[in-house]
């Protein structure tokens, strides 16, 4: 997941900046300050201060960021599309599959990690 993650996070935005795509920023933003809760986490890890408490809100917060990432493209979609605003993306039906596709299998990838990690696992516990 995480070469998956990071290779195609790599191509969308090189593709995303040279095509113009808007809500690029925004997703920008958003991972930002996802990331910059892991690292702290990472972080404290390194310090030898474990946080174990904080796995599980993190994990969620990176499942949030995908459906943000998702209703965020729908949102660009509808405001393009449906409320005929100027679109300055250069080719828009691509950037929009190539955000929901990446999004989405994200979405998919994180929700089975946290199933197998948090649920499945209590499930065997008892």
């Amino acid at each position: 997941m995480h070469w998956y993650h990071h290779f195609t996070v790599l191509l969308f935005c090189w593709y995303a900046l040279k095509n113009r795509y808007g809500a690029g920023l925004t997703f920008m933003l958003i991972n930002s300050g996802v990331h910059a809760i892991m690292y702290l986490y990472y972080f404290f890890s390194e310090l030898d201060i474990p946080l174990k408490w904080a796995a599980l809100p993190i994990t969620i917060i990176q499942i949030l960021q995908m459906v943000a990432g998702i209703a965020l493209n729908v949102t660009w979609v509808r405001w393009v599309y449906s409320e005929g605003k100027q679109c300055s993306n250069d080719n828009p039906p691509l950037i929009i599959s190539a955000a929901c596709i990446i999004y989405g299998t994200y979405l998919y990838l994180f929700s089975e990690y946290f199933y197998k990690r948090y649920v499945a696992k209590v499930n065997k516990q008892k």
